[in-house]
């Protein structure tokens, strides 16, 4: 199955769009280290997820550091880029509301190019939202809220 193939929502891993890169103006933050609210590394942002079609990053995929990644869990996890916030002076992006215990607990997707689904989406929103109980089932709708606010994630920049 190709990985055009594996995601619903039009949501694609940025390196397998060919015609696609990070704006010239925007840090490329793969490979920087992801950081909880008290300033720990908890992994490596491996990728962006983004959607096309509309030019946006929703996702950061991170690859949690062998440390932290139970043996039952895959070792990757999407973050909501809305909830991260660009610290460019020092090559590191942070989570400044979430705590190393929630990212511990949050929904694992397996391996990269894994399929993310609305289900698993909804996963990642209860999980960061609790008393989440449904979102919207029209795309834009979905992505019409906090979790996916770009100028939260760019807030130090701008």
């Amino acid at each position: 199955m190709k990985d055009s193939e594996l995601h619903e929502h039009n949501l694609f891993r940025l390196r397998t769009l060919t015609d696609y890169e990070v704006a010239e103006n925007d840090p490329d933050v793969r490979d920087w280290p992801l950081i909880d609210e008290n300033g720990n590394e908890f992994g490596n942002i491996e990728e962006l997820i983004v959607d096309p079609k509309l030019m946006k990053v929703r996702y950061l995929d991170v690859k949690i550091d062998e440390a932290h990644a139970g043996e039952s869990f895959g070792k990757n996890m999407l973050i909501p880029v809305g909830l991260a916030v660009i610290h460019e002076d020092e090559d590191k992006v942070e989570v400044p509301e979430i705590s190393r215990e929630l990212l511990l607990r949050a929904p694992r997707y397996g391996e990269p190019g894994a399929k993310i689904n609305r289900n698993y989406e909804l996963e990642i929103r209860r999980h960061f939202e609790p008393g989440t109980t449904q979102a919207p089932a029209q795309t834009t709708e979905f992505y019409s809220h906090r979790h996916f606010e770009e100028d939260r994630f760019y807030r130090n920049r701008r």
